[in-house]
């Protein structure tokens, strides 16, 4: 893959975004939500992807919300098979007074596990980048777990859960030898 296009409209929300292999460190993000554009973009720096996200909507709630569906929609979509990945990542990340620890595994069996504070940054509840994460969860037909061990500024811990999940991404796509590694034989 070296681009992958996907949009998504609703009533509420109107969303393009362009999937890249890594290689520019150019990932855009404009959601008029200047602290979401910033996560999304941390997201990106720190996965196999570049990106390209423009959506624009009628609620924060609805953006966050479609954003993280439409990720989820065309990562599902870019992941195909699945086969001749490694299928799990993880990450334990700093950042300041926060520390995260993220898993993933792209089997096809979506399911999300978090624990974000409810709190606020920047005006926005910390439970809609929670919602955005489980929205790209199980859009993405895939287990994600984003677990706050501990932190008092959210922008670090969400920050953190951001780099977070795109490190753990990248590791959970790294190439690997023959089929599906599922001892069904099958993701």
């Amino acid at each position: 893959m070296t681009e992958f296009e996907y949009s998504r409209a609703t009533k509420e929300t109107d969303i393009t975004l362009k999937f890249y292999d890594k290689g520019t460190f150019a990932t855009t993000a404009r959601t008029t939500i200047p602290i979401f554009d910033h996560m999304v973009k941390t997201l990106f720096f720190y996965s196999p992807f570049d990106l390209e996200l423009a959506a624009k909507g009628d609620l924060v709630h609805h953006i966050m919300e479609d954003v993280g569906i439409t990720v989820g929609e065309a990562l599902n979509r870019v992941l195909g098979e699945r086969t001749g990945i490694t299928r799990f990542g993880s990450a334990i990340v700093p950042m300041d007074d926060s520390l995260v620890m993220v898993a993933i595994d792209l089997v096809r069996r979506p399911y999300y596990v978090g624990n974000f504070p409810n709190d606020a940054v920047d005006g926005i509840s910390t439970k809609l980048f929670e919602h955005f994460f489980r929205s790209v969860a199980f859009s993405g037909l895939f287990n994600l777990h984003v677990n706050i061990i501990y932190g008092t500024d959210p922008h670090h811990y969400i920050e953190a859960a951001s780099k977070a999940v795109g490190m753990s991404l990248g590791m959970a796509l790294g190439r690997s030898a023959g089929a599906a590694r599922s001892t069904k034989g099958s993701l």
